[in-house]
């Protein structure tokens, strides 16, 4: 399960969600980590209706069964390109960094 700090579904952190998109791809092409944007959400029906709400960073747990991998990386300046959106930043591949934090049995 992937989590998120940002809730990636709210118009406001479209931004949020592009990095998000934008590390998966870094991830798959640099490191060969099989990863998913879909893999943050989690998917329910309502009322007939599928509704989808970012898992969010707050409810994890670590523990002696459960670990937490952290991804960090750091953005380069690219070649703006004046006719889009883009505001000139692209991951740098060689900044992504894993963390890996684990409970202990006592």
């Amino acid at each position: 399960m992937c989590v998120s700090h940002d809730d990636l579904l709210a118009p406001y952190h479209e931004d949020k969600a592009k990095q998000y998109k934008e590390l998966c791809e870094v991830l798959i092409q640099e490191h060969g980590v099989p990863l998913s944007f879909k893999e943050f959400f989690r998917e329910d029906e309502h009322e007939g209706k599928q509704l989808y709400t970012t898992n969010c960073l707050t409810f994890v747990e670590i523990s002696t069964v459960n670990n937490l991998l952290v991804v960090n990386c750091a953005y380069n300046m690219s070649k703006h390109d004046r006719n889009s959106d883009n505001m000139g930043f692209a991951i740098a591949p060689n900044s992504i960094e894993f963390h890996l934090f684990e409970a202990i049995a006592p």
